[in-house]
């Protein structure tokens, strides 16, 4: 690598993809080639590598442990695909349930869209919040989706799929509660998948905390847990997630969940705790929201659209200090895929006069403008917007806020 690995340091993220398609050349596969502005590893035969994740991994790992992880990326770009096994006494064995991200999928389709072979989904159904259970082939060095077409040639109902995935999940030796002080607990197993124990009712039920089990699941490989009677645990466990959410790879959700009577739901936070929790939402909806947008975008700029990909962005609340909402951007004149905000900042030109621009809740315009509004497939919401709310401006003037 440069320099910087010479001095023990962590290599920039494109030294570091670059380092990779020089050793992948050096082991017989060239060809790979680095797309900077997407930070992706591009192959004419093998695909994409994106790096980003893979590189914050790296980074965060202990120099000791580097070099397997090393390894293990440079398996995926060189050696040849595994394929999962089509018979099913083979296959059984090794599936497993985990918790993934229905957004990042859908960030994923967005990336594949125009190309061949099309996007498939695999083997998933949905679980709380914006979190599915995907069914999943364990390789050992790293885990593929199943797919509907390999499903089909075992002969196994879906139901019977997911029952097997979790069972073997469950098999698997018992993952410690690791304590972080003041009443907070993580995961710690010998598997990459941490996450997924969230599914295995015994391995919940095995936490010693005050009241109800309530977890984050802010990355893949991190679960963590507090009681819903303990009020610092609970605050440890909002901000634990949020830095892991900020500062480890592979994102996953900003869902919070309580177990309750057997089952899953929705965490609705004590008073105290409600505007943390919702920054930490706030902050998993924007980073889902920005990576779609640059797909979006380049999807656009590929198929010749002129329309502009609005940001999903984040500012304190005036009349709160402390709090905060998400906003995005709609000008007059321009063509737009809006982000579903808190929020929306309208700007129109005047023409004899000088400009205006407002700040209006999403609710307001959703009800003053739904006619206007074109829901597009994209998960989180998105919107089409071609023509600018002119007749509806006074109204939502007088709904809004004056920049």
């Amino acid at each position: 690598m440069g320099w910087r690995s010479w001095l023990g340091l962590t290599p920039g993220r494109d030294e570091f993809a670059r380092d990779l398609a020089r050793r992948a050349a050096q082991r017989g596969v060239t060809g790979w080639t680095y797309d900077e502005a997407e930070a992706v590893l591009v192959h004419p035969e093998r695909g994409k590598y994106f790096v980003g994740n893979s590189h914050l991994e790296y980074s965060a790992a202990h120099r000791s442990a580097r070099p397997d992880l090393r390894e293990k990326y440079l398996s995926m770009m060189v050696d040849p695909p595994p394929e999962v096994p089509k018979l099913w006494t083979m296959a059984a064995k090794n599936l497993y349930a985990c918790l993934r991200s229905r957004h990042q999928m859908m960030t994923t389709e967005i990336e594949c869209r125009g190309e061949t072979p099309a996007f498939v989904k695999p083997v998933s159904r949905p679980w709380q919040g914006d979190l599915d259970v995907v069914l999943m082939y364990d390789f050992g060095h790293f885990m593929a989706q199943v797919m509907p077409e390999t499903a089909e040639t075992w002969g196994q109902s879906h139901d019977k799929l997911f029952e097997i995935g979790i069972g073997n999940l469950s098999a698997l030796e018992r993952p410690a509660w690791v304590p972080l002080g003041d009443g907070l607990f993580r995961i710690a197993s010998e598997v990459s998948f941490d996450e997924s124990f969230a599914l295995v009712d015994e391995v919940i039920d095995g936490l010693e905390v005050a009241g109800q089990a309530v977890v984050a699941l802010p990355n893949r490989g991190v679960l963590l847990a507090a009681g819903s009677e303990s009020p610092a645990g609970l605050r440890k466990l909002v901000a634990e997630a949020q830095r892991s959410l900020q500062e480890q790879p592979w994102p996953l959700s900003g869902t919070l969940l309580r177990r309750a009577a057997g089952a899953w739901q929705p965490f609705a936070p004590p008073p105290e705790l409600a505007r943390d929790v919702r920054l930490l939402e706030l902050l998993s909806l924007a980073g889902t929201y920005a990576e779609q947008q640059e797909a979006l975008q380049r999807h656009l700029e590929k198929t010749g659209v002129d329309v502009f990909v609005a940001k999903f962005d984040l500012m304190g609340e005036k009349s709160e200090p402390g709090a905060v909402r998400s906003w995005c951007s709609w000008a007059e004149g321009v063509p737009s895929l809006l982000p579903k905000s808190d929020v929306v900042v309208l700007s129109r030109h005047g023409e004899t006069e000088p400009g205006e621009a407002v700040i209006v809740p999403w609710e307001a315009l959703e009800r003053r403008c739904a006619v206007l509004l074109e829901r597009l497939e994209e998960d989180p919401p998105r919107f089409r917007v071609d023509s600018f709310p002119v007749a509806e401006w006074p109204a939502l003037k007088a709904e809004g806020e004056r920049l």
